[in-house]
């Protein structure tokens, strides 16, 4: 079963704000990861390379809402969990 990072977010209004996190994984290991707001995919990408990449998404269409953001780490025939997360925060 995929693991999925579920949190709700209340987005401030008047002003620019955007999701940021970064993933990487273990040498051993590949997963997909699929980022969905309101149960809307707006990623999905595999990770392969054992790096940290950064990810941004504007979430300024979202002001003023409460919004839920939900990171899933999807198996993709690893022998076991291999994401690494970093950093999920909002920022202006």
């Amino acid at each position: 079963a995929p693991c999925v990072l579920s949190r709700r977010v209340e987005i401030p209004s008047g002003k620019k704000t955007a999701l940021r996190f970064a993933v990487s994984n273990h040498p051993k290991g590949n997963w997909t990861l699929v980022v969905r707001i309101d149960g809307g995919e707006v990623l999905k990408k595999s990770i392969e390379d054992s790096k940290w990449q950064e990810f941004r998404f504007d979430l300024t269409n979202h002001a003023g809402e409460t919004i839920k953001i939900e990171l899933e780490n999807r198996a993709s025939d690893w022998a076991f969990e291999a994401a690494y997360w970093n950093r999920i925060e909002l920022v202006e």
